[in-house]
C-alpha cells in the first residue's frame, strides 16, 4: 500500500525553473550569483555555546552582532516576520528576522 502522505513529484524541469528564478532574484539584489567567500567573524557553533543560556533580557541589553554563514534549511514566513534555520557542519541556529528592520538588499 502506498503511502498517501508523500507530496507529489515534482517534474525536474519544474524544479530547475524554480531555481533560476531564484538565482536571478538573488543576482537582482546585487549579490553574487555564486560567491566563493563569506565574511563571517564565528560559527553557528560558537554563537550557540556563547548565547544559549542567555535570557532575552541579557541578551536584549547585550545585543550583540555576529556574522555567520550556513545553508538555510527552512524559511517560514508570518506576515512582516520570518524565521531561518541556518545549518553549519555541526551546528543549527533558527535566525528570527523582521523585515521592518532589514535593509531592502538584505
Amino acid at each position: 500500500m502506498a503511502d498517501e502522505s508523500q507530496q507529489p513529484e515534482v517534474p525536474e524541469s519544474e524544479l530547475i525553473r524554480v531555481r533560476r528564478e531564484k538565482l536571478d532574484r538573488i543576482a537582482a539584489l546585487g549579490y553574487d550569483r555564486f560567491p566563493t567567500t563569506a565574511d563571517v567573524d564565528t560559527t553557528i557553533a560558537e554563537v550557540v555555546a556563547q548565547y544559549a543560556a542567555k535570557s532575552h533580557e541579557e541578551l536584549e541589553a547585550e545585543k550583540p552582532h555576529v556574522k555567520i554563514a550556513g545553508r538555510i534549511m527552512t524559511v517560514r514566513e508570518f506576515g512582516k516576520t520570518a524565521f531561518l534555520v541556518l545549518s553549519e557542519k555541526t551546528a543549527r541556529i533558527q535566525v528570527y528576522c523582521r523585515k521592518d528592520t532589514l535593509p531592502e538588499r538584505e
